[in-house]
Formats: structure tokens, sequence, C-alpha cells
């Protein structure tokens, strides 16, 4: 969706324009100062798995209990593991014990019994459970669709000069672009996304979720050749 507001640039409008603007420029130079927003949406491929690991063993097995934490993370989804937070105590009892959280980004189909899974690698001793499933978009799709954004002002900025221009029979040229107002994401409540990701890897038809991301521009068209 676009949106798009022009206001004539006239010398009472001219104190509110950002002091970056070339003020003394306009003033010998009329042009058009135009509000512009676009937005996109940010698809998530894939979902963002996170694990808690409760385990519990004698000091000399503690490299044991490592590789077996380590090799149940990789059967739950073989993909790259990241340990976000890392526990060492001792219990009562003498026993070296260890909570470990862990997450991962997944594809889809290894959800479909990911909580059964976590279960059945478990043991006494050791308890793997999921600790939330998030479907929210990564960083590298947040700015993919935040320059589709922009790049959809971009054009958009050409489109009204070219319009003022045939409107008002100036010639006008894009000068500036400032973007004021990025990145709104629009969530969808985790719990929800959870079950829906679930109940998709089980085999229920894909239903589409994202963030809706937008971006507010100002723009100035400039008339004349100058820089």
């Amino acid at each position: 969706m676009k949106r798009v507001f022009v206001f004539f640039l006239f010398l009472m409008t001219i104190p509110s324009i950002s002091p970056a603007i070339d003020i003394e420029l306009l003033k010998k130079e009329p042009g058009l100062i135009l509000d512009l927003s676009a937005e996109a949406w940010a698809k998530a491929e894939k979902a963002r798995l996170m694990v808690s690991v409760s385990a519990a063993t004698r000091d000399e097995d503690i490299v044991a209990l490592r590789a077996e934490i380590l090799k149940a993370l990789s059967s739950l989804s073989n993909t790259e593991w990241h340990v976000t937070s890392y526990g060492r105590s001792q219990d009562s009892a003498g026993l070296t014990r260890l909570e470990i959280s862990a997450e991962t980004r997944t594809d889809e189909k290894i959800l479909a019994d990911i909580y059964g899974q976590a279960k059945k690698l478990s043991r006494a001793g050791m308890q793997i459970s999921i600790a939330d499933v998030d479907y929210t978009p990564d960083l590298s799709e947040r700015e993919k669709a935040l320059s589709e954004a922009r790049k959809q002002v971009y054009a958009l900025a050409v489109e009204e000069a070219e319009r003022s221009g045939a409107a008002l029979r100036e010639s006008y040229r894009v000068w500036r672009v400032d973007f004021t107002q990025e990145q709104q994401p629009s969530f969808l409540p985790k719990a929800r996304a959870r079950a829906m990701a679930v109940d998709e890897a089980a085999g229920a038809p894909e239903m589409p979720r994202g963030d809706l991301i937008r971006v507010r521009a100002t723009v100035i068209l400039r008339t004349g050749a100058g820089q």
C-alpha cells in the first residue's frame, strides 16, 4: 500500500523543514514537499525453535553429558544450534547440574511431533523441554521487506515528480528523500504462531503469516537543473 501527501513549498512552510535541507536554495528554486509511505510483508521461512535442558551427573562425567545434550539437540533438528544460556551448579546430592537454553531456525516439518520427540530424548537425570516455537521473521527477512518498502517509496517519488510536472507545467526531479519512520512490525501473538506452526507441520494447510513493515519519507521535488 502506498500513500502520498503533497504540499506546495511556500515561504511560510520553510521554518518547519528539517535543518538538513538547504533552505536558501529552495527559496531560489521552488519545489514540492511530499509525504510518502509504503509497506511490505516480511515472511518467516523457518521457525525459531527454543529448547531448555536440565541435567545432572557426577563431575567426572560432565564431558559425556555435554556430548549427549548436543546429540539430543541434533536429533530434534539437524540444524545449527546456538546455546543462549549455560548454568552450572552443584545440588544437595553433590551432583553437577547443568541448566542450558538453546535455539535454532528449523523447517516447519520438524515441528510435527517436536514435543513428543523432546520427551523421548529425555531420561532420568536429563530433561529436555520445548521452551517456545516462534514464527516471526528473522532480521534478514525484516531487512528484505524494509528494502522492498523503501524501493516502493523511491519509485513513487519519481512517479509524483512526473505527475506534478505534467499538472503544473514544470520540470520536477527528486532532490531529496529522508526516511523519517521505519519498521513497524505487526506481530502475531506467540501462542497463536506456535499453534499454527505445529498444526501445519502435522499436515494442515499453511496459513500465511509475517510482520508488516512500514516506511514513511519526506521527499523534496525541485525544479531546475542545479545540484
